[in-house]
């Protein structure tokens, strides 16, 4: 195979029994000459299930984590040894503690962050490379970031950060979202979608004059409302989307309103193989 995508780490094991499922996400392109990781899950699942699958991590070129919440970045960690000398692009906040409120007018917080070092970079020589608006590598594989939330609807209140000893509404206008670029549309990937789906497909948007066709991902839509989900399922079916493959925090209500859309929509669990 030479273009594909394999989901490496998810919340769910679907008919892989023999690979670890955990909450968290990690997908593997390997697309045309371009190797790399997207998001690398919470824990050692990313590599146990690599060496499952068969999928050689030495050889990756890019390292991209999409947020700096543990259940995408900590996974990198359990690389040690087999990762090194590689660029790790990262979101511009990606220094700053990331916390999660227990309740949403909760001031109880939880720490969502991640575990990676300075020291774990620099013993592993890996360069961290900050994306503010746009970056574009090999492969016509585009890194994309700098959302604008123009669908209040679409965002999540519950995340926060910390700032000189300050706390702030976290609304994610950082994340980074990865888009192919093949000859007649698009293909989004996307890690957790806190920006909003929505609004990260009119960012892409902006860029491109191609249509996206396919998303693969976690969309943040576990806790959706019929009436966003509904919403949602209708501005997909405008914009053109033909496919989904939803993984993580996409919950499973949203494959019936895409559904009805006729959009094809599939749940990718660890080990489902996209091919692209």
């Amino acid at each position: 195979m030479k273009n594909y995508a394999t989901i490496l780490v998810d919340n769910n094991a679907g008919q892989h029994r023999f690979l670890i499922n955990e909450h968290g996400f990690s997908l593997y392109l390997n697309y045309e000459s371009t190797k790399l990781i997207f998001d690398f899950g919470s824990s050692d699942a990313i590599l146990k299930n690599a060496k499952s699958l068969k999928v050689d991590l030495n050889d990756v070129d890019y390292l991209i984590t999409s947020h700096n919440h543990y259940d995408h970045v900590n996974g990198l960690i359990e690389l040690e040894g087999i990762i090194h000398d590689k660029k790790l692009y990262v979101s511009q906040d990606f220094d700053l503690r990331k916390y999660g409120r227990i309740k949403e007018s909760d001031s109880t917080l939880e720490y969502l962050g991640s575990n990676l070092t300075d020291k774990f970079l620099k013993d592993s020589k890996i360069t961290k490379v900050e994306i503010s608006d746009r970056i574009d590598l090999p492969s016509n594989i585009h890194l994309i970031s700098n959302f604008t939330h123009n669908r209040e609807n679409q965002l999540f209140h519950r995340f926060v950060y910390e700032k000189d000893n300050e706390i702030f509404n976290d609304f994610f206008s950082t994340e980074i979202a990865l888009v192919i670029e093949r000859e007649e549309n698009l293909v989004l990937i996307v890690g957790c979608s806190h920006a909003g789906i929505i609004n990260i497909i009119d960012r892409v948007n902006t860029e491109f004059n191609k249509k996206i066709t396919t998303i693969i991902g976690g969309t943040h839509l576990s806790r959706a409302k019929d009436g966003e989900l509904n919403e949602i399922a209708n501005e997909f079916y405008i914009r053109g989307i033909k496919q989904t493959y939803l993984t993580h925090c996409s919950g499973q209500n949203i494959s019936s309103y895409l559904s009805k859309k006729g959009i094809s929509t599939i749940t990718a669990n660890v080990g489902s193989t996209i091919l692209l």
